[in-house]
């Protein structure tokens, strides 16, 4: 049995039981695997109890919010289509890059572009 002394003073083989980190790099692997396990549980939890008591705030029923009536989708779908037939979703592209020469004042380090103030002699 090693006394607490002689526990921390005996080398560590850990070099010699694993050479090439493979224990290491699982164990890394798993305790981050664990954690965003951990995070991805307390956040949902966390969503659902904001989203009760926003809706016990608000006092709405318990009918999900993605559920719309057959009116409003209805609604929906024939404006898209009107839209999409009439092709006014887009825009007229020319299609055309326009690049400008380095004129008086235009080139990046120009002076007028200087935040500093310079004298001018």
């Amino acid at each position: 049995m090693y006394t607490t002394a002689a526990y921390f003073a005996a080398p560590l083989s850990v070099g010699l039981d694993d050479p090439h980190g493979f224990v290491l790099t699982l164990t890394a692997v798993c305790v981050v695997f664990a954690v965003l396990m951990i995070l991805w549980i307390l956040f949902g939890l966390l969503g659902k109890g904001f989203q009760r008591a926003a809706a016990r705030r608000s006092g709405a029923a318990d009918i999900p919010a993605d559920h719309a009536s057959e009116a409003e989708t209805a609604a929906a779908i024939a404006t898209a289509i009107h839209l999409y037939l009439s092709d006014t979703v887009h825009d007229s592209e020319s299609f055309v890059i326009t690049l400008r020469g380095d004129g008086p004042g235009r080139a990046w380090s120009s002076p007028e572009r200087n935040f500093r103030k310079t004298r001018k002699p």
